[in-house]
């Protein structure tokens, strides 16, 4: 980790469906890359930053479904936005934590 590396967690460049609330409507997006601080997403149209956002992911069995809160903390504009995890439901932690311990090894 570079000593300008603000990221806590390393980032695993990986494209996994996630959904999220945006305003009226459900949207399906890819991640570019994702840690278990956070990910990025792509899309045209990102939320503002500051906004909260609850996140379902979709991640290969056995780990299935993970939904977390998360902030929005960097927009590019027709690129995508950064989210920084705020909580997670249930016992989703641990399964993003396994399922990224996994493409570890």
């Amino acid at each position: 980790m570079t000593t300008d590396d603000r990221r806590m967690h390393e980032r695993v460049p990986i494209a996994i469906v996630v959904r999220y609330q945006d305003h009226e409507e459900q949207v399906a997006v890819l991640s570019r890359d994702l840690s278990l601080g956070g990910l990025f997403l792509g899309t045209f149209t990102p939320a503002p930053a500051a906004s909260i956002l609850h996140l379902r992911m979709i991640l290969p069995e056995p780990h299935a479904e993970i939904s977390a809160h998360a902030k929005v903390v960097h927009c590019l504009q027709g690129f995508g936005m950064g989210v920084e995890f705020a909580g997670f439901d249930g016992d989703s932690e641990p399964r993003l934590r396994a399922y990224l311990d996994q493409l570890d090894a």
